[in-house]
């Protein structure tokens, strides 16, 4: 489910959120999309472990300007499984993919 204004892409702050799993599973980069602007920032995981994935989210959503963080919508995968720990740390509110419709 996505927050309904940000299917528009009228309003800024509103951001997808994916990771992706490189060659083996050996490594894996995580990346934020900002919807109306369509700015990409790529975030550097030190390993495949989903455990580390919060973590680094934070900090990446924390490089943005507090107005510019409303709402992430997130594939429903076990790296966002601590997402009230994300909301806490960013006040972004993380609305969570169906799982089988990303």
């Amino acid at each position: 489910m996505r927050a309904p204004q940000s299917s528009e892409r009228a309003f800024s702050a509103h951001w997808e959120g994916n990771l992706i799993n490189c060659a083996g599973n050996r490594s894996a980069v995580g990346f934020v999309v900002e919807r109306s602007s369509h700015l990409v920032m790529l975030i550097k995981l030190a390993d495949e472990a989903a455990a580390s994935a919060p973590e680094v989210f934070i900090a990446k959503l924390h490089s943005v300007d507090e107005p510019m963080r409303e709402t992430l919508n997130h594939d429903h995968r076990r790296e966002i499984g601590r997402h009230t720990e994300l909301s806490t740390n960013t006040g972004v509110v993380v609305y969570l993919s169906h799982p089988h419709r990303p």
